[in-house]
């Protein structure tokens, strides 16, 4: 017989399951009487479908200025590539994008707390099923999804990067992909991570080395990676400008114009001169390696410098 303390231990145990569930579950959404969103279910039987959610604060329409961020969710796993959507003043349009079948949870946060909205995506009206297609085609439908886009989601952004083949020692290579702020960029060169984040989509590097370089960036949702791609360019430097001249003949050099600062090195060995020309006089009769590295440009990145070499031949 089911007696009273039974009842009283069962009660005690399933509130502690439901703490426990409160506190620990990723999905349990915080309580606002006032936040509500409408549909809460949306259903997606075919990829030219687009559904239409508002959300609501007391009553009123929360336009895309609340809408901070929003994660396309499957277990434990985001899937934000699979679907698209764009807040609106009045209303949030969700469209399918590279969305497999399944059940997911959309959590969309704002300023005033998150709401869930749960997403159904059977896809039983596509024009012609994955399994008929396969059949028809002889392979598996993961072999068709692979074909698709849908099976893996590596490479699902074309990312192209317009890298010259050719630069000079100073000049700074700039690449400004099409910013998504929620993805998590990372830029490397020659194996070497130069820069990540999300949203840093903007990659700057300035050449200081003669060689080979390989640039390298790669964009995600979260661990997930979407997309990536590679360039390779070469660094060499300017020819240098030859001179001759006599022992003791003064000789005046001019560097670029429209930098800020200039170093003048006789040999590796800085000069006091810090404008763009310098006067000098050899004693000996040999060969002399003359550098001027001119920094700060006026226009262009300011990263960038510009180096010139002289070749003075002194005879007597």
């Amino acid at each position: 017989m089911f007696s009273f303390s039974n009842f009283k231990l069962l009660m005690v145990n399933t509130a502690i399951v439901f703490l426990w569930f409160c506190i620990f579950s990723p999905y349990v959404i915080s309580q606002n009487s006032d936040l509500r969103v409408s549909p809460n279910e949306i259903t997606f039987r075919d990829l030219e479908q687009e559904a239409i959610v508002k959300i609501f604060y007391k009553n009123q329409i929360l336009n895309k200025g609340h809408i901070k961020s929003w994660s396309f969710l499957a277990g434990d796993n985001k899937y934000n590539h699979m679907i698209k959507l764009t807040p609106l003043d009045d209303k949030i349009i969700i469209e399918p994008a590279l969305l497999e079948t399944g059940t997911y949870d959309l959590i969309i946060e704002t300023t005033y707390g998150k709401c869930l909205v749960f997403v159904y995506a059977p896809l039983d009206k596509l024009p012609d099923t994955l399994e008929n297609r396969a059949k028809k085609e002889g392979i598996s439908v993961e072999e068709l999804k692979r074909r698709m886009g849908l099976a893996s989601p590596i490479h699902r952004i074309d990312i192209h990067l317009e890298v010259p083949a050719i630069h000079y020692e100073g000049q700074t290579l700039e690449i400004n992909l099409e910013k998504n702020p929620d993805h998590f960029y990372v830029w490397r060169v020659n194996n070497k991570v130069i820069k990540q984040g999300e949203g840093e989509s903007y990659f700057a590097y300035t050449f200081t080395e003669l060689g080979d370089y390989t640039i390298e960036v790669e964009e995600k949702d979260a661990d997930i990676l979407l997309g990536k791609a590679s360039a390779t360019t070469k660094v060499i430097s300017y020819a240098p400008i030859s001179y001759q001249i006599r022992m003791k003949q003064p000789l005046t050099l001019t560097a670029v114009e429209g930098y800020s600062s200039y170093t003048w090195k006789v040999e590796g060995v800085t000069q006091k001169e810090s404008k763009n020309t310098i006067t000098l006089r050899f004693n000996a009769e040999k060969k002399y390696i003359v550098e001027c590295i001119a920094k700060g440009p006026k226009e262009g990145h300011p990263q960038s410098y510009f180096k010139t070499i002289y070749e003075i031949t002194v005879s007597r």
